[in-house]
């Protein structure tokens, strides 16, 4: 398969006050066309470091390392103007983050804040964005999108605000998607719901996948590839079977076993 994302020698640091913390460490990875990958590691290992660098929005006081290489659709993102970064994400690259409380602007409709995102990115009717829009929460599961298009963030439970972040990242067909966790706040009928989305989505659409979780069991679920972090490195990029059955490494051996229901059927 043609490599869609390649990472080379990433590595990223935050600066504080009294001290920097390395929080990726030199790591090289591939996504390929239509791929679905996961990212697992520990809360801390340096997984959504990792998400927000590939977009270029990592906060003021991360630094990535000089010699590292992000290449997406045959372009070296990290050497990329700005205006240029803005119209590749959402367009190209988009994600979904893990808290569509902050990810959303309160005052504003879902259906504006979708709108927006073609609007951005060269719709000049305000009406067929809101079609495409209203098309779009209809097919994450809105029947009534209409009517849900009008809320305000606050008005929708935490796994309908889950589902018009989904319908945002999706609206302009990206060619990659990063979840960041996108189901850690949701109860379990509702994560459920949600990973049965993306996974319909992403079959309907083609779309790769960065699926970022610290749960092996959602990568059963999801992925094809798994990537595991460990203290800002990558210790194991196996196919996922391969990483259930016979794990590489000893930290891919203790994520899996701290699955109870994964361990069960191994």
């Amino acid at each position: 398969m043609t490599s869609l994302l390649a990472v080379r020698d990433l590595g990223i640091a935050f600066h504080g006050h009294a001290q920097t913390v390395r929080a990726v460490d030199g790591i090289s990875f591939e996504i390929a066309e239509h791929e679905m990958v996961a990212l697992v590691g520990e809360s801390g290992c340096g997984k959504s470091a990792t998400a927000l660098s590939l977009l270029r929005i990592l906060p003021r006081n991360a630094t990535v390392d000089a010699a590292s290489r992000v290449q997406f659709d045959s372009r070296e993102l990290l050497s990329l103007s700005e205006p240029a970064m803005r119209d590749l994400r959402g367009r190209r690259l988009s994600m979904v983050f893990q808290e569509p409380a902050s990810a959303l602007n309160p005052l504003m409709s879902v259906g504006s804040q979708i709108a927006d995102v073609a609007i951005v990115h060269g719709e000049r009717s305000r009406a067929v964005a809101r079609q495409r829009a209203l098309q779009m929460l209809d097919r994450v599961g809105f029947p009534e999108a209409d009517l849900f298009a009008r809320r305000l963030p606050h008005e929708l439970s935490g796994g309908q605000r889950q589902r018009v972040l989904i319908a945002m990242a999706l609206l302009l067909h990206p060619a990659l998607v990063i979840a960041d966790e996108p189901t850690s706040a949701l109860d379990m009928t509702v994560q459920a719901q949600i990973l049965e989305l993306l996974r319909q989505l992403q079959r309907e659409t083609g779309t790769a996948v960065l699926f970022i979780t610290h749960d092996f069991g959602v990568v059963a679920e999801m992925c094809s590839r798994v990537l595991v972090m460990q203290l800002g490195r990558i210790v194991e990029d196996a196919p996922v079977d391969r990483a259930f059955h016979s794990p590489a490494h000893p930290h891919t051996a203790a994520l899996i076993r701290a699955v109870p229901t994964l361990t069960a059927h191994r």
